[in-house]
């Protein structure tokens, strides 16, 4: 089940044609992407959460891309911001994200099953995101805005943009938020 999840996003990513695609997709191959939860404890918190976390986002903007679509917002968009806003989550340099959050005894924590990893780079998940996708392909401004934001006021980056939002950040800051919060809901 979850390779054939892991090769439909590839499949979604390789879709878009961007120039440097197959490098960021042997990046998340090689730096476990397709193993990390989507959080420490509060949605899809077990291994490969964060990829069935991106594919629903993913899901959720597409069922709204329709009525979208009068904002010039394009499936390519939809894709990549899905795709992409949370790969920061993953880790950085070989370095997981999150770590299994082992108790005392020697058992893995029922109500916080992860931890953040903290030899890893203090940096947003969103802002690390960025920098991951941006070593491999172009993004434009419109995508990379949604993906700095796209967790809105729920970050202190989220006053500055206040007023600014996009539609495209809008539309996932909203499915992002629908997914780990009412779909995700384990």
């Amino acid at each position: 089940m979850i390779e054939k999840q892991a090769e439909y996003y590839r499949e979604l990513l390789r879709s878009t044609y961007k120039t440097g695609i197959e490098d960021l997709i042997n990046y998340l191959d090689n730096n476990g992407f397709f193993e990390q939860p989507a959080s420490t404890q509060y949605h899809l918190s077990r291994p490969s959460g964060l990829l069935e976390h991106s594919l629903n986002v993913y899901g959720l903007m597409m069922e709204h891309y329709t009525e979208s679509a009068k904002f010039e917002m394009t499936q390519n968009d939809i894709i990549l911001v899905s795709l992409l806003h949370d790969i920061g989550k993953m880790g950085w340099n070989n370095q997981p994200g999150y770590l299994e959050n082992t108790l005392k005894s020697g058992k893995l924590s029922e109500s916080k099953p992860y931890v953040r990893n903290s030899d890893l780079i203090q940096m947003q998940h969103q802002d690390l995101s960025l920098l991951i996708a941006c070593k491999f392909i172009n993004l434009t401004d419109n995508q990379m805005v949604a993906i700095k934001y796209h967790n809105g006021m729920y970050t202190p980056d989220g006053r500055d943009i206040s007023g600014k939002e996009t539609p495209l950040m809008i539309l996932l800051h909203f499915c992002d938020m629908w997914a780990s919060r009412v779909t995700e809901v384990e």
